[in-house]
């Protein structure tokens, strides 16, 4: 199809409209700009292979965009099965090999970055977009359901201050569409009635118990069931990212500002959509706009910051 001059700027002045990577860096407040200068300049010293920037999600505090906190009866609200004995031990038991580059965003898995704001729901973003991203797959459906409705419905006592995984209010009652309780950033009451119109069959974690799965075994997961839900420890060059493969390890980093002072637990909840082994790096869908990374994105060296954490899948 031709595509005349006019059409073609019009797609391209849209295009800068919805995914716009970068914040005018001039218009940021003197305090961003020092930890931006601070972290180029370690970035230079250390020779790490990201870039750093101002996005929307520099104007919050870590505190408000880390919500990730795990309960103490976390193991009890999985049905925890052993994946490696189920669909990928069936594929390397056939031989069969991962491909070196897999991105679901290029086989249409995933659905539109999301942006938490100033409430700690980033446990809320990967659970809804996980299942939003199963719909994708397995129903040929694109839908947006209601994170606010996980943030103002559960059970537990999670809110902006933060949350785990919430995928049994998935299973029953179920999920609730986005225009029947819009997302506000804010621990608002419940309300309802909703019709729920989605419901989740089921969902395990990875390799059950509290632990980072290995690397093969996020993959196989990864290629069978669609895009993941897992945590990852967030700190200050973390929040900055703009671009490149994030190989700063920041849960043993210490001199910034993190979202917890042990740095020995993961904090934000977030979603691993694919893999690139030439680039060593896990493909991250983050839920900060699309300010932030490279459109949302982020690549993220294997094994650093705790990425993978409490990987779960959903079906």
């Amino acid at each position: 199809m031709k595509i005349g001059a006019g059409v073609l700027v019009l797609m391209i002045l849209i295009s800068g409209a919805l995914y716009s990577q970068q914040l005018d860096e001039s218009k940021a407040s003197q305090a961003v700009k020092n930890q931006l200068s601070k972290l180029r300049n370690e970035i230079q010293k250390k020779q790490y292979s990201f870039q750093v920037g101002y996005s929307e999600a520099m104007n919050l505090s870590l505190t408000e965009l880390c919500g990730f906190r795990v309960p103490d009866h976390w193991q009890a609200t999985a049905k925890i099965k052993n994946l490696g004995e189920l669909k990928p031990q069936t594929l390397r038991n056939e031989g069969f090999t991962l491909p070196p580059i897999w991105d679901w965003r290029e086989h249409n898995g995933v659905t539109a970055i999301r942006n938490q704001g100033s409430c700690g729901s980033c446990w809320a973003f990967a659970t809804i977009g996980a299942f939003e991203s199963l719909l994708k797959l397995k129903a040929d459906t694109t839908v947006d359901l209601s994170e606010q409705h996980l943030v103002s419905c559960n059970e537990e006592g999670w809110g902006c201050n933060g949350g785990f995984w919430a995928f049994d209010m998935l299973v029953a009652p179920g999920a609730v569409m986005e225009k029947d309780f819009p997302y506000v950033a804010s621990d608002v009451r419940c309300g309802g009635p909703y019709t729920h119109p989605f419901l989740l069959s089921g969902w395990s974690y990875i390799n059950g118990e509290d632990e980072i799965p290995e690397v093969q075994l996020i993959k196989e997961a990864i290629f069978q069931y669609g895009p993941i839900s897992a945590a990852v420890y967030v700190g200050t060059a973390f929040q900055a990212y703009t671009g490149g493969v994030f190989d700063k390890d920041e849960s043993k980093s210490s001199g910034w500002l993190n979202c917890s002072a042990a740095a020995k637990e993961p904090n934000h909840g977030i979603m691993l959509v694919g893999w690139d082994d030439e680039k060593n790096s896990w493909i991250l869908k983050n839920s900060w706009g699309p300010s932030w990374g490279e459109h949302g994105y982020m690549y993220i060296q294997y094994g650093i910051s705790l990425v993978g954490y409490a990987a779960a899948v959903v079906y």
